[in-house]
């Protein structure tokens, strides 16, 4: 999803994009066609694979128009840059077999902390409308299915739609993104 939104943002929003990997997974690292990069440039975004919270510091004096960072697993070291961000989407899995982490991790954040939880936006990923309707009763907190992206660099009228409902649900983002700035 973070390259579906990097896409999304960089093409039909005509933002220039980073997109940072803060996380260990090096997932970013395989996209290059050379290996043992620091950084490059794919389909118009900049890419930073397998950065740290100090790369970001660097990173926000870049003069980009969009930072997309891919905390990978929130975590208490984590959390605390996540919501200093000015639009904080949350992915996770909905479906009963594989939801356990996702619904505990929701659980915690959105009834300890203080309503925090409105400027957080929450994806089910690969999830039914059923899953996302026996979250909402259980949280009270409506979820947006994510459908199937077989290739994020080049997306469907469906995952623009998707994406656009995912970004108008925050006022801000809708400001400006869209007000031609």
């Amino acid at each position: 999803m973070t390259l579906a939104f990097s896409t999304f943002l960089s093409s039909g929003a005509n933002k220039w994009v980073a997109c940072v990997e803060l996380n260990d997974t090096g997932a970013f690292s395989n996209l290059p066609d050379e290996s043992d990069k620091l950084s490059f440039r794919k389909h118009g975004i900049d890419f930073y694979p397998e950065s740290n919270l100090t790369d970001l510091t660097g990173l926000l004096s870049e003069h980009y128009d969009v930072l997309v960072l891919d905390f990978g697993v929130l975590n208490q070291n984590t959390y605390p840059a996540f919501k200093r961000c000015d639009l904080c989407i949350v992915l996770g899995y909905m479906s009963p077999w594989n939801s356990k982490s996702y619904w505990n991790w929701v659980a915690n954040i959105f009834h300890n902390i203080n309503n925090e939880h409105k400027e957080i936006i929450l994806l089910g990923n690969l999830s039914s409308q059923g899953e996302i309707k026996q979250f909402r009763r259980r949280f009270g907190i409506h979820a947006i299915p994510v459908p199937f992206v077989e290739n994020p660099f080049q997306l469907s009228s469906n995952h623009w739609k998707f994406i656009e409902r995912a970004l108008e649900r925050n006022p801000y983002t809708t400001k400006l993104l869209f007000s031609g700035r």
